[in-house]
């Protein structure tokens, strides 16, 4: 009789917690898509032809914008890598660091080995840009160039038109966590980090 009141007591106690480890798991996020110029876009399987396995999409991207200047429709893409040098050469894109170079030191290969980020939900994160190539733009197998920005603090980001040194220009303007705003432009030969108000 103890036997049978032990066995149905620890019966008991197990079946609370067997829902909870019968549920899916919720870690792995659903493959973003996005409606752009009539079609949809599978922004996962953009990145993971352009890019490469190492990056995960995990915010919004934003698609038809003219990063360069060249009137071809760019993308920016938000996503997360724990080793964004690692498809350098196999992908063809250039790792860049906009916001130490600002500073005097923008070597991704040094400076992703100190990158320290304050708040947990930043860390790895980078922004991905494909500068298009005719009339295909973004969408072109082979396009013009590709970018991936590491190390750029910031909470919000948005995009404005602004004249810079007599060009018209597209900023990604950066807005970190003490709601200071900083902007990340092409400079016709790099991308370029600075706090907005600061001289050009």
């Amino acid at each position: 009789m103890r036997f049978v009141s032990c066995f149905a007591l620890a019966l008991l106690l197990t079946v609370p917690f067997a829902p909870a480890q019968t549920q899916p798991s919720t870690s792995t996020p659903a493959p973003a898509q996005v409606a752009t110029s009539g079609d949809t876009v599978d922004v996962q399987e953009l990145v993971m032809k352009q890019f490469g396995p190492e990056f995960q999409v995990v915010g919004e991207s934003h698609f038809d914008i003219d990063m360069n200047g060249d009137g071809i429709p760019d993308a920016v893409i938000v996503a997360r890598s724990k080793d964004p040098l690692l498809g350098e050469g196999e992908f063809h894109y250039k790792v860049v660091d906009p916001y130490n170079d600002y500073f005097g030191y923008g070597n991704p290969h040094v400076t992703l080995q100190f990158a320290m980020q304050t708040d947990p939900a930043q860390e790895h994160m980078v922004l991905l840009i494909i500068h298009g190539a005719g009339a295909e733009g973004w969408r072109a197998a082979v396009p013009h160039a590709k970018f991936v920005i590491v190390n750029l603090p910031y909470k919000t980001l948005s995009f404005k038109r602004a004249t810079l040194k007599k060009k018209l220009v597209t900023m990604i303007v950066a807005e970190d966590v003490d709601e200071v705003e900083a902007a990340v432009y092409w400079s016709g030969k790099i991308y370029k980090w600075e706090p907005i108000g600061a001289s050009h």
